[in-house]
């Protein structure tokens, strides 16, 4: 095929990707659901939170669509999965184990855990991943 000796079938792909490229460039718009940061579109949500959210696609930019109020119910388990996410970048940003933890601990599905169960969890996670975390966190020093 590289050197042209055997035909190379072109097909448009099935990735959305292509088409929100080309809405991007002006030819078309589309709606499609990404995440990005809350400008509003999500009422309840702390402003500049990740969310994933419709947004039209158009020439040169991306608008989130305003989305109804959620019931309070439902809202309170968003809200709760926000803060983690926000918690957890913080921690990651200011490479605060605590912060971390703290995050990690007010996961749902850590309800059930005591805290010693969860600092257990939590700790037995961090060093399975040490390679990935030895030169960003003193874990050595967290845990003593």
């Amino acid at each position: 095929m590289a050197e042209g000796r055997k035909e190379f079938p072109v097909v448009k792909s099935t990735e959305e990707a292509v088409d929100l490229m080309k809405a991007l460039l002006g030819f078309q718009n589309i709606v499609s659901n990404v995440n990005m940061p809350n400008l509003g579109q999500m009422p309840q949500m702390p402003l500049g939170s990740i969310v994933e959210t419709n947004c039209v696609f158009s020439n040169d930019q991306v608008k989130p669509v305003v989305s109804k109020p959620l019931p309070v119910t439902v809202a309170n388990l968003v809200y709760r999965s926000c803060a983690n996410i926000d918690a957890t970048y913080e921690g990651i940003k200011e490479r605060d184990l605590g912060k971390l933890y703290a995050a990690f601990v007010n996961q749902p599905l850590c309800n059930t855990l005591t805290m010693e169960q969860s600092m257990a969890l939590f700790k037995e996670m961090c060093y399975n991943t040490r390679e990935y975390l030895d030169d960003h966190f003193a874990l050595d020093k967290y845990f003593k």
